[in-house]
């Protein structure tokens, strides 16, 4: 695990920073049919470290063996949905949107504490439900048209702070 001040401090604002750079870049790909290297390196460097500050702040338990698993599916899942798009493999698409779904909402149950009336497990289900939404049905309506950019991507990065926000324990998300 990473012991650093900074990374302690900022990770909330670096993540989802990271994430949305790696999904714009690879959707960029996408649109122009490629495979885009630097934005799934930025990808899977904020799933990383929302890992770390996740394995390291705010879970205990089995939730901990669990949580290397749901994480690297979800990324699974998205880089299999990036494939099926650049390479026109129509006829599976659904089944991996599904399969993002739940694994995503899997995650999401691993990293919450079981409590659906807590507020912070409705952010976290709400944040997950809405990353879903942008990124299997607003991003893939708009790059038909060729602007995949338009009301998607500060969608996507207010669910991400969300998600982060109210996953993450560090002295910024703390409340006193």
């Amino acid at each position: 695990m990473l012991n650093s001040i900074f990374l302690e401090n900022y990770a909330p604002l670096i993540i989802p920073f990271n994430t949305v750079c790696g999904i714009l870049l690879s959707e960029k790909g996408v649109l122009y049919r490629n495979f885009d290297l630097i934005g799934i390196f930025l990808l899977i460097t904020g799933f990383l470290l929302f890992f770390d500050r996740l394995y390291k702040n705010s879970l205990t338990g089995a939730k901990k063996v669990m949580l290397p698993v749901s994480l690297f599916l979800v990324l699974g899942a998205y880089l299999s949905i990036v494939f099926i798009t650049i390479y026109k493999y129509d006829k599976i698409k659904l089944f991996f949107y599904l399969v993002f779904i739940a694994f995503f909402l899997t995650l999401g149950w691993v990293i919450t504490n079981d409590n659906i009336s807590s507020t912070n497990t409705q952010y976290v289900f709400f944040s997950i439900l809405g990353i879903c939404g942008t990124l299997l049905y607003l991003i893939p309506k708009y790059r038909e048209s060729g602007e995949v950019f338009t009301y998607s991507l500060p969608l996507l990065t207010v669910f991400f702070t969300i998600l982060v926000f109210s996953s993450i324990t560090t002295p910024i998300t703390t409340t006193s």
